[in-house]
């Protein structure tokens, strides 16, 4: 995995990642992350690093360039299966507030602003790179029940 999709990774299992002192990786969640997944972390300890701490970096620049220019959708969408944005005005307004703090913001130092806008990309972007918006499954029982 790339430190990119570490980070988004990381996210989608709740694991919040932060730079600490003397130059540590430091990792908070509800529950203990896969060895495997720590194991990939220390790996990239320093790209990780790097990444909390440049903005944008030279990955996610064109993220945030995409994103000045990007028409804000009018209608409620999921952002994750787990996700429904149901304001998208507030959302996007609120995501270029976090891109305008830097990497001082809460959500850009955990990476959350990427991860959302590589998603926005995903599902608003050019052809080539969006897919249909994700409804998220509200069932609480088997299928046809």
């Amino acid at each position: 995995m790339t430190p990119a999709e570490l980070l988004d990774r990381c996210r989608a299992l709740g694991i919040d990642l932060a730079t600490g002192p003397r130059g540590a990786l430091l990792w908070e969640a509800d529950d203990d992350p896969p060895a495997s997944l720590l194991q990939e972390l220390a790996e990239h300890k320093t790209e990780l690093l790097s990444m909390l701490t440049t903005w944008p970096d030279p990955d996610s620049a064109d993220l945030v360039a995409w994103f000045a220019t990007f028409p804000w959708p009018r209608e409620p969408f999921a952002l994750a299966p787990w996700c429904q944005v149901t304001d998208p005005e507030l959302f996007c307004r609120t995501l270029a507030q976090d891109i305008e703090r830097g990497p001082g913001g809460p959500h850009v130092h955990h990476g959350h602003v990427i991860a959302d806008l590589r998603t926005l990309r995903r599902l608003f972007g050019p052809e080539e790179e969006s897919r249909p918006p994700r409804r998220p499954d509200l069932g609480h029982g088997a299928p046809g029940e």
